[in-house]
């Protein structure tokens, strides 16, 4: 490890290897796969044992796409624009089990009462987000939790999620040649 001199307080620099993140020991080097932080302000790329976070929060977001059956991510590099189109959300209770998640374009869903996450579905080639509002409340009047989810298809878009105050944003956007 390398030191600079300084007046006064002693700083230490850090090498590139210090900050590569680096497989834990016994990991196991197969598919890849997504998750959000708690506060779900991080996606996190879990790959070969490593976490790799990206910021939602940073202009742009971040893009996910597939090459040859693994996820990539990359911190998007401008600002995406967001049509103010409706979008549809997929409910499901216990009547509705068997119903398919419906494949959509986009998506806004809300963070400030409930919680989300990703399923990657690596032989559809699709990202299913999934997850539940109001927990708080159904819990509370012991009510029944009602998921809701959406599908992006990966096979010919990549998808720009961004975190827009208390929403994420996924917008599916054609590859381009």
């Amino acid at each position: 490890m390398a030191k600079k001199k300084s007046i006064g307080k002693s700083t230490t620099t850090r090498t590139q290897s210090q900050i590569t993140p680096v497989p834990m020991p016994g990991s196991f080097y197969g598919p890849n796969t997504i998750t959000l932080s708690a506060d779900m302000s991080t996606l996190y790329l879990i790959d070969g044992g490593r976490a790799i976070p990206y910021s939602l929060d940073a202009i742009g977001g971040v893009l996910i796409g597939e090459i040859k059956g693994q996820l990539t991510v990359v911190s998007a590099l401008d600002p995406f624009p967001m049509d103010d189109k409706e979008i549809q959300s997929f409910s499901f209770d216990q009547r509705s089990v068997g119903t398919p998640i419906p494949t959509v374009k986009s998506a806004k869903i809300p963070t400030s009462r409930g919680q989300w996450n990703f399923l990657y579905l690596r032989e559809r080639k699709q990202i299913c987000v999934i997850g539940a509002v109001d927990i708080d409340i159904a819990i509370r009047e012991g009510q029944g939790l009602e998921a809701q989810g959406y599908l992006f298809d990966l096979r010919e878009s990549f998808i720009n999620i961004q975190k827009i105050g208390n929403t994420i944003v996924f917008e599916s956007l054609a590859i381009t040649g």
